[in-house]
């Protein structure tokens, strides 16, 4: 009857997304500084504690969150919502394909965090002992080895999977952009200069510009978050 229609179609739109496209809903997120850098050699932590608390909070509303190898390699990630209430609410689908790539097994969620992905070239390339291989939680890590970032979403899509949450690292961000797979950004900016490499999107990654609607700014002091949907 259209009653109340926009807000229904505002909390089921990555599940809608994902029926109408193929794709999940794909938010590209990163913690940086002033000058655009994601990692420092004399900083664990470039974000404030706010900061990561308010990105924690959204972890728990997506159904998995990726990285890629290198990040895995370099930083030994867990991937898990901690500290704040496992509850989910963008688009997750009551169960979840686990295992490997090539599998569609289909599991209940059980009120767990999102599932872990990691892109890579291949799974030999990843650390064994890997929290993502060998934690608590690694029967709900997928690995997608030798595809393109877009086959591999197109397979999370397939699995039932409606929104990813990419986290890095810039390899990895910069192919998301470069192949328009991106929907929406919430980037955390510190004030802070640092310089070096670890650049948020690396130089050599040609991109159209990107325009955004519905673009927001929220101070999470001394930080600030810039969110925004990519126009397409």
């Amino acid at each position: 009857t259209g009653v109340l229609a926009e807000k229904c179609t505002a909390i089921n739109h990555a599940w809608n997304h994902r029926m109408k496209t193929g794709m999940p809903w794909v938010i590209a997120k990163c913690g940086m500084s002033l000058d655009g850098r994601i990692s420092s050699s004399d900083r664990r932590w470039i974000t404030s504690e706010t900061s990561r608390h308010h990105a924690m909070l959204f972890r728990r509303r997506v159904d998995a969150i990726l990285v890629g190898g290198n990040t895995v390699r370099c930083d030994n990630p867990r991937l898990t919502v901690r500290g704040v209430r496992k509850t989910r609410t963008m688009g997750a689908s009551p169960k979840f394909a686990t295992a490997s790539a090539n599998c569609l097994v289909l599991t209940p969620l059980l009120g767990a965090g999102p599932y872990r992905v990691i892109w890579t070239r291949s799974k030999e390339n990843i650390p064994k002992e890997s929290y993502l291989l060998t934690d608590e939680f690694r029967e709900r890590t997928i690995v997608l080895e030798n595809c393109t970032l877009r086959k591999g979403l197109q397979n999370l899509a397939a699995r039932g999977i409606s929104s990813v949450l990419i986290e890095g690292g810039g390899v990895t961000l910069g192919k998301a952009f470069e192949e328009n797979l991106v929907d929406e950004v919430r980037f955390y900016i510190a004030p802070l200069i640092l310089g070096g490499e670890a650049l948020t999107i690396p130089g050599n990654v040609m991109i159209p510009p990107i325009t955004f609607s519905k673009l927001h700014h929220r101070q999470l002091k001394p930080d600030h978050l810039m969110t925004g949907l990519v126009a397409k």
